[in-house]
């Protein structure tokens, strides 16, 4: 039978000791000097972005492409925020109210039809309460005389009041398809509903610019304020502003679109002409400086918004340097080889 002996507590001591050692002597990749980017990649010739194109033209080439040049402006301006509107139909009625619909207008056809439809149903209805008139007449007549009952009387009552709400209720439909069929809308309205939170901070009485979505870089389409038909939704804890387009075309009813509405506060932006902006072909944003004489480099800016006939930087050239106000985009096509 074989016995096994415990070895000291000091021999243990010391093999674990000497492992611990052995183990800090020997390297590891984690303990390895990270390998610098540099030693592994190499950018050859880097060049910086602001220093890509310079467009240098001859004096009379200048001249000949109208080139005028105007310094950028920092200074405080009101700025614009851009909420989202449907596009909606203003149908008057008599009496002056008014009715906004967000459903398709129908065609002219489509509306003859329904309006010869609801002329057929108020002279139902107006047969109807005149029947209804008469009985109760009749049912009144014979209470008086001893033959008839209270009763009856009641229920001829409610007859008549049954039928004149429908026949008021066939008339305004039958009012509200004339005017959609005679009175056609000029132009379309744009509903805009604004947080309550941010009314204040909103200029309601400045003109507002409208954008079909995904193009509100550009100046959009005016739209002035105008009072619509007080229309809240308490869920959603809003309040509704109209806007009149003096022109609507290619905009339908129940469209969705972005409306630039200008604030009261001010803020310090970078300022220039919406005309020294031109977009390459992916909807970059650029402009040109004039750096010496003759000469233009195009510069990437990140346009904010738009007021107007300005266009308010978010980045772009320092303050004062000259950039071109007319003639950029003849530049751009001098650039690219679209100009003889």
């Amino acid at each position: 039978m074989k016995r096994f002996v415990t070895p000291p507590i000091g021999v243990v001591l010391a093999i674990v000791l000497a492992s611990l050692a052995g183990a800090g002597c020997s390297s590891t990749p984690s303990d390895a000097p990270d390998e610098s980017l540099d030693d592994v990649a190499a950018v050859a010739n880097p060049v910086a972005e602001r220093r890509l194109t310079t467009v240098t033209l001859a004096a009379e080439a200048e001249e000949r492409l109208g080139i005028k040049t105007t310094p950028v402006e920092r200074r405080p301006v009101h700025t614009t925020r851009t909420m989202g509107g449907e596009v909606v139909v203003p149908v008057s009625l008599a009496g002056g109210s008014v009715v906004v619909t967000t459903a398709s207008a129908p065609s002219a056809s489509g509306t003859a039809d329904a309006l010869l439809a609801a002329t057929a149903e108020v002279e139902r209805a107006r047969i109807a309460r005149d029947a209804a008139a008469r009985a109760l007449d009749r049912a009144e007549r014979m209470l008086r005389n001893g033959t008839g009952s209270a009763k009856v009387v009641e229920e001829a009552r409610a007859q008549v009041g049954l039928a004149t709400a429908a026949l008021q209720a066939g008339e305004t439909r039958r009012e509200m398809l004339r005017a959609a069929t005679v009175n056609v809308p000029k132009s379309l309205w744009v509903r805009v509903p604004v947080y309550v939170g941010e009314l204040e901070d909103i200029a309601t009485e400045q003109q507002a610019r409208i954008h079909t979505l995904g193009d509100e870089s550009t100046p959009g389409s005016p739209a002035r304020p105008i009072a619509g038909p007080p229309s809240a939704n308490a869920d959603a804890a809003t309040v509704d502003l109209f806007y009149e387009l003096s022109d609507g075309r290619g905009l339908r009813p129940a469209e969705k679109v972005a409306v630039a509405i200008e604030r009261r506060s001010e803020e310090e932006t970078l300022v220039v002409p919406w005309s020294a902006i031109v977009h390459d072909i992916h909807g970059g944003e650029w402009l040109y400086e004039r750096t010496a004489p003759h000469s233009f480099a195009r510069r990437r800016v990140q346009v904010a918004g738009v007021n107007d006939d300005e266009a308010l930087l978010a980045s772009g050239p320092r303050p004062g340097a000259e950039i071109v106000a007319d003639g950029a985009a003849e530049l751009f096509g001098v650039e690219f080889g679209s100009t003889e």
